[in-house]
């Protein structure tokens, strides 16, 4: 059989390209260079010496992070999936390689969800908890020292007054002034200037 390149082997074998280099820098498998100066292998030889070299058990625990789910399948690490996939087949058939298709689009949603997040930031339609925390407790500060002023300010006015009905419009125009004291708008305008 005619010597075969780097890449030419590995969609032989069914790995990444990366994976033959590897397995090359390891000694797993040998290469010749070629005349063009490219490393060739000799895919009858680099089988054989692929399965001898190669530890199964250590493939699956590299190419999925060394970690298990409970049920035996292998999950990929958080970090850095694509280099430590280079020898998992690519024809899906593998159960490795369908749990690292499942945990990768589970970490490509969380990755978008999170980039969304940032762009609904950044256009003012999302705040952080601890900032809404901080302008609702502003807010209702505000409106508990308006709301406790209202007494002492209409205590001399009320004894003054007989008619109960002049009295009751009285407390409810301090009141509603009150509550209208708070503006939200310099709330949220404080916040961005912090």
């Amino acid at each position: 059989m005619a010597l075969m390149g780097i890449r030419e082997y590995a969609r032989h074998r069914g790995v990444r390209h990366r994976a033959v280099q590897k397995a090359i820098e390891s000694g797993r498998i040998r290469s010749v260079d070629g005349e063009d100066g490219r490393p060739k292998i000799d895919p009858v030889q680099a089988d054989r010496d692929w399965e001898l070299n190669t530890d199964e058990t250590r493939v699956a625990f590299t190419a999925n992070g060394g970690r298990l789910l409970d049920d035996g399948a292998a999950m990929p690490a958080d970090d850095d999936l694509d280099d430590d996939v280079d020898d998992v087949p690519l024809s899906g058939a593998d159960d490795h390689a369908k749990a690292y298709r499942h945990a990768r689009a589970i970490r490509e949603r969380a990755s978008a969800e999170l980039r969304q997040i940032e762009v609904e930031k950044a256009r003012g339609k999302v705040i952080d908890v601890e900032e809404a925390r901080r302008i609702a407790y502003t807010a209702f500060r505000r409106l508990r020292d308006s709301a406790m002023s209202v007494a002492p300010r209409l205590k001399d006015l009320c004894a003054a007054e007989s008619d109960p009905l002049v009295i009751e419009t009285m407390i409810e125009n301090e009141i509603m002034a009150a509550f209208g004291q708070i503006d939200v708008a310099a709330l949220l305008t404080d916040r961005e200037e912090d």
